[in-house]
């Protein structure tokens, strides 16, 4: 109300906004389909679902869940019912299922990369393997049996911290 009051007081248009985490876990807090009603756009956070928290590695901005993680995984159901896969698709759809127009909806992607070191490839395939993150390897019980074969990178090069390379570098 008080930004529509400043555009006819200055004749110039005023958006609200807000940038929201995606995971399932923080859009079950808020109904947006109720709060979008007040704002121009959501920028969506579909960046940071693999890290230096956890051990497991990941497309940093998943659009669709990989061949690594189970239907079940991937869509919250069975063992996992309610908890779908943090992915840029299932934060959608359970944002246009709570009403959220699709024209409201901002994709906001990582513009950096992380990195893990010894990580043991599962089936071949090092997407959602275990590995130790770049800060914390020596001494970790994430370390692969397979030792140095993995995404290790040169820790110099970090921009932000050890583990983070911003899209400059």
């Amino acid at each position: 109300a008080m930004l529509d009051e400043l555009e006819v007081k200055y004749n110039r248009k005023y958006e609200l906004t807000s940038a929201i985490g995606v995971g399932y876990d923080k859009l079950q807090d808020v109904d947006y389909g109720e709060a979008v009603q007040y704002m121009d756009n959501i920028f969506m956070m579909s960046y940071d679902f693999y890290g230096a928290w956890g051990p497991q590695t990941g497309h940093q901005t998943a659009i669709y869940c990989g061949a690594h993680v189970s239907a079940d995984k991937c869509n919250g159901t069975g063992e996992f019912a309610g908890k779908p896969e943090y992915t840029l698709d299932n934060a959608t759809q359970i944002l246009l299922a709570q009403g959220v127009p699709a024209k409201k909806l901002v994709v906001g992607a990582a513009m950096y990369a992380r990195g893990w070191q010894d990580v043991v490839a599962e089936d071949g395939n090092p997407i959602g393997s275990v590995g130790s993150h770049i800060d914390s390897a020596e001494g970790s019980p994430f370390n692969g049996s397979l030792g140095g074969s993995g995404t290790d990178v040169n820790e110099a090069a970090w921009a932000w911290e050890a583990g983070i390379m911003d899209y400059r570098d």
